[in-house]
């Protein structure tokens, strides 16, 4: 019988130091991102303790603008950033070779906006106004769109230069007559009499934010890379069939009302890892998401933001996404 007892009190020590010794081998990564209602998928996957169960310890650095993370990145204070499309274009043109794409995240589709005062009713009225936008950026890009879509010269218009969040926020205090914006601050200038007059619904595909690093990690964090976008695909699959709790998770990310959330989420398309797959395609068969990198990046030289068109299939690096299931 004491041996028994001995035995049974052995397996547990050995129990208890192995999960003590797995809590010690947990992984870290060092994540980037700015706030945006698109990154349902990660918000969701640290609240449910997808990342944790993947083993991987996240240090989660958080900034105002998509642009933001990109100097930590390359300066190898952070493994991974969370970003637009355009934001690795032109990180890769300041810093050529230092960028890889390894994921697609999210495409707005209605989430980013030209919004307007009353006193704006349609893009024709922009003529002479004063449109608070981040010069250069996606945001830019969009604004450029709508002008065209209607036939009115980007030089009738009066810019400020602004990144969405102080775009938003400034169109709000009635500062500006328009402005370039993404959620939550689409909702927050309707609260105040806006209303939107060309958006991403109007552009799908257009905004696409995905998942940058360092070519080097590939290589030396590609097990806990791998880990993180399964983890992370895991959160977005949940986000999609647990829509009303994501947004609640969401809205703790945002500062925000969850049913506002709700609203917004519904602007946005998550993508599954098998999305990313098809949107990024191959060298030889070219996705949505390298044809509208190539298209942004056309429209970066154009206005100078970048000195030459990067080679946009070698920004992409799609291998670990085929990794397992």
């Amino acid at each position: 019988m004491i041996t028994r007892l001995l035995s049974h009190a052995l397996v547990s020590a050995i129990l208890c130091l192995a999960g003590s010794a797995h809590a010690q081998t947990l992984r870290t990564l060092r994540v980037a991102h700015d706030f945006w209602v698109g990154y349902a998928g990660y918000y969701v996957a640290v609240e449910k303790g997808f990342f944790k169960e993947a083993g991987l310890k996240l240090v989660d650095k958080a900034f105002p603008s998509p642009a933001d993370g990109i100097v930590p990145l390359i300066q190898g204070d952070v493994d991974v950033h969370l970003s637009t499309l355009d934001t690795f274009v032109t990180a890769e043109d300041h810093s050529p070779g230092s960028i890889r794409i390894i994921s697609l995240i999210d495409s707005s589709h209605g989430a980013d906006a030209v919004i307007a005062k009353a006193s704006v009713a349609d893009i024709p009225a922009l003529k002479g106004r004063t449109v608070g936008v981040a010069i250069g950026q996606t945001s830019h890009f969009l604004l450029l769109k709508a002008l065209a879509s209607q036939g009115v010269p980007a030089t009738a218009v009066k810019l400020v230069n602004l990144n969405g969040d102080d775009a938003g926020n400034a169109f709000a205090g009635g500062k500006l007559d328009a402005a370039v914006t993404w959620e939550p601050f689409i909702t927050q200038g309707l609260s105040q009499g806006g209303h939107v007059l060309y958006s991403t619904a109007d552009a799908p595909d257009l905004i696409i934010n995905a998942i940058g690093v360092k070519p080097a990690s590939l290589k030396k964090k590609r097990a806990e890379l791998t880990a993180f976008l399964k983890a992370f695909d895991r959160g977005a699959e949940w986000a999609l069939q647990n829509r009303a709790e994501a947004a609640a998770i969401v809205a703790k990310a945002l500062e925000q009302k969850p049913d506002d959330v709700v609203t917004m989420m519904k602007k946005d398309r998550l993508y599954t890892r098998a999305d990313s797959v098809s949107l990024i395609g191959t060298s030889e068969n070219p996705g949505t998401a390298i044809r509208t990198t190539s298209e942004i990046a056309a429209f970066l030289r154009n206005h100078g933001i970048i000195k030459r068109v990067p080679t946009v299939t070698k920004l992409f690096d799609a291998s670990l996404l085929a990794i397992g299931p």
